[in-house]
């Protein structure tokens, strides 16, 4: 197996696990739920999902996710709509909130507030 590397200088492990509202995403899994039911994500639906949970108070750009989820293939920008479209439904189906929500002209945000740790 792989060993975590921790160095001296303080460095945190990677975080593997966001938690915002009802939504759950293990990157080391690569699981996702939404209110304790696991979602069935294709590995772009899961990447998007990331991008947007990383980034809980922060508008993400289309261009910040094409280069994230699609690397250096630069489609049409609609893909990105067609992918974020279905998340939105499977998310929504299992009773979670509406994600994903499009800033005009920018991208997108996650659409709900973290919680408030202790």
């Amino acid at each position: 197996g792989s060993v975590l590397r921790r160095g001296s200088g303080g460095d945190v492990p990677e975080k593997t696990r966001f938690e915002v509202g009802p939504l759950t995403i293990d990157t080391e899994s690569r699981t996702a739920t939404a209110n304790g039911v696991e979602l069935d994500l294709t590995r772009t639906e899961f990447d998007l999902l990331t991008m947007l949970m990383e980034n809980p108070r922060r508008v993400v750009t289309r261009d910040m996710l094409l280069e994230r989820v699609w690397g250096s293939w630069y489609g049409d920008d609609h893909v990105v709509e067609v992918h974020m479209s279905r998340l939105r439904s499977k998310v929504k189906a299992a009773g979670g909130l509406r994600i994903g929500v499009a800033v005009r002209g920018v991208g997108y945000k996650l659409g709900i507030e973290p919680t408030a740790g202790p």
